[in-house]
């Protein structure tokens, strides 16, 4: 293959850009510019996006964030909080043979791989969507891998357990009723609440959550779905994002005390639903990795992906790659 370039997507590239991953199976939401654009803005982050280009034909790319004021150990990550995978997407044109797949991956790899260590960036953790599995070119070049998981359920043929359905029964016996709302603030307070409660750090404050509901609101990347008692109270709600290749269960919170009455379970069955009747193919699920929450996903009986994250780190002192497996 002919050299590649690497480097910084401007703004009027941005288009370009949301095509190439709108119509790339690896390709997500949180790759889109104006999903970037937006966590970055909510996260003070500085974030990039980068493409590959072999002359002027863009082949693949990824996005990075960093703090500002990076100036010593200089680090970046394709994920930020609230926000998955960013890592490298490649033109992976299913009619060609396989070799020659693995070749465009394999320089591509090589030519990201230089140009980290000519920026002197010491340390780069990219998270692959999970089509992309073939980690041979980072592993030969002294990337290490963290295996990961997520669930992935097709809406249509949704199948919750037996438990689940005496859970929808009874919500539904109780009048819960479901529906789209935009009551920002109140599911921010129900987000940091179910955090809170399973002993874990809230990836975002209530304010960094709200702008960030308005934003995807604003931009038309998602919709909130609550669950109301008779009374209209907020039992149970989730947000999931969308883009052309599926949906995504982002974000989901309950009342300790309200959802003991099944509203959870009917919501998300409600939801999947809607979205069988949308014509939505696969849905994603983001709680496989968290014990503390994976169990009530398990209900609906998704499929258990594999996906990678790979990272480099590179120290100018030393020629080789060490590496400590952490957590993003």
């Amino acid at each position: 293959m002919n050299t590649i370039e690497i480097r910084p997507l401007e703004p009027q590239e941005y288009s370009a850009w949301d095509s190439f991953v709108g119509a790339n199976p690896q390709g997500t939401i949180f790759h889109s510019s104006r999903w970037v654009n937006a966590i970055a803005k909510v996260t003070n982050k500085k974030s990039t996006i980068y493409g590959c280009f072999n002359h002027a034909q863009l082949i693949g790319g990824y996005v990075t964030y960093q703090k500002r004021f990076d100036l010593i150990y200089k680090s970046a990550i394709s994920t930020a909080p609230m926000s998955s995978f960013g890592g490298l997407v490649v033109d992976d044109e299913p009619n060609r043979d396989q070799y020659r797949r693995y070749k465009r991956l394999d320089s591509i790899v090589h030519a990201v791989t230089l140009d980290l260590r000519s920026r002197g960036l010491n340390y780069l953790l990219f998270e692959l969507s999970p089509p992309l599995l073939d980690i041979r070119p980072f592993l030969w070049r002294g990337w290490k891998q963290i295996p990961r998981y997520l669930y992935v359920i097709s809406p249509e043929t949704e199948d919750p357990t037996k438990e689940a359905r005496r859970y929808i029964r009874k919500a539904e016996k109780a009048g819960i009723s479901i529906e789209q709302s935009k009551d920002f603030q109140a599911y921010s307070n129900l987000f940091c609440d179910t955090y809170t409660r399973q002993g874990l750090e809230p990836p975002l404050k209530k304010e960094q959550m709200m702008h960030l509901l308005q934003m995807v609101d604003e931009s038309g990347l998602g919709q909130m779905w609550v669950a109301r008692t008779p009374e209209g109270e907020f039992a149970a709600a989730e947000v999931h994002l969308h883009d052309e290749m599926r949906t995504y269960a982002w974000s989901a919170a309950s009342d300790s005390e309200l959802r003991k009455n099944g509203s959870n379970y009917l919501l998300h069955h409600t939801i999947l639903h809607q979205e069988a009747l949308d014509g939505i193919k696969e849905t994603y699920l983001f709680c496989a990795n968290v014990p503390q929450l994976m169990n009530f996903q398990r209900e609906f009986r998704p499929e258990l992906v594999l996906y990678f994250q790979v990272k480099f780190i590179h120290r100018p002192w030393n020629t080789y790659t060490v590496s400590v497996v952490c957590q993003k």
